[in-house]
């Protein structure tokens, strides 16, 4: 952060600060250290969500590219990729929309919502799968909005399911200028908060682990499952929103 500090841009607090560039130089390093340490993973910038392709169990959903994409990938007899977190990044720190701080919100909800339910209807899949259940529910799904200059978590709340809500956990502050005595004060919180959530993902990552663990362990017998198992009554289908000049390149 100290580099950023240094940028003319971030010193004038310019409109010119890119989404783009504000990715790379201020996105990206909190990404990597709230990943530190964390093994297996793969980190995707604009690549596109799997589970959204597989919406409602099947094979033709809308091709969608979060920002950032955090999943890992698990080999049985086959390939699966469970996504598990996501983020996105509303234009630059100092050129806010309402609109597009209002869309990727929604954007988030959705990542989350196709995520959770393709990673359900792919572990219900299985013969004896009701014990995976359990495990499913302790899964906390994470949603990560960077826009102005704060960082806000989600996690998704699926304890009314098949209805889903996104849960607002923290929202930091992204100290990206140093221009006050209070400025190494608040960059000592923001790393404290992001080590906090470093280990709630070390912690999610086992639970994942442990999944696919009973589906190799307890279940070896099983018929090779479809990567898109079809629609059940337990998950509430994602809608795709009506296209738009405002919306349709978003939602």
């Amino acid at each position: 952060m100290e580099r950023v500090w240094m940028l003319p841009l971030y010193e004038q607090r310019s409109s010119g600060i890119t989404e783009s560039s504000y990715s790379h130089q201020v996105v990206r390093p909190i990404i990597d250290f709230l990943l530190h340490n964390i093994k297996g993973i793969d980190i995707e910038f604009n690549g596109t969500s799997l589970s959204t392709i597989r919406r409602n169990g099947g094979e033709n959903g809308p091709t969608r590219r979060p920002d950032v994409k955090v999943s890992k990938n698990y080999q049985h007899a086959y390939a699966y990729d469970w996504e598990f977190i996501f983020c996105e990044i509303s234009y630059g720190p100092y050129s806010y929309d309402e609109l597009h701080y209002l869309e990727d919100k929604v954007r988030l909800g959705k990542f989350g919502k196709d995520s959770w339910n393709n990673c359900y209807l792919y572990t219900q899949s299985f013969e004896n799968s009701d014990k995976l259940v359990p495990l499913m529910d302790k899964i906390n799904l994470l949603l990560i909005h960077f826009y102005r200059t704060k960082m806000d978590i989600y996690v998704l709340d699926y304890s009314l399911k098949p209805f889903h809500k996104m849960c607002l956990i923290k929202s930091l502050d992204i100290p990206i200028t140093n221009d006050d005595d209070l400025t190494i004060q608040k960059m000592n919180v923001l790393c404290k908060e992001i080590l906090l959530l470093n280990n709630l993902i070390t912690h999610n990552t086992q639970k994942i682990d442990r999944i696919n663990t009973l589906i190799n362990d307890l279940i070896p017998n099983v018929v090779i499952p479809s990567q898109n198992p079809p629609v059940t009554k337990n998950i509430f289908p994602t809608f795709s929103s009506p296209n738009s000049n405002k919306v349709g390149n978003y939602l």
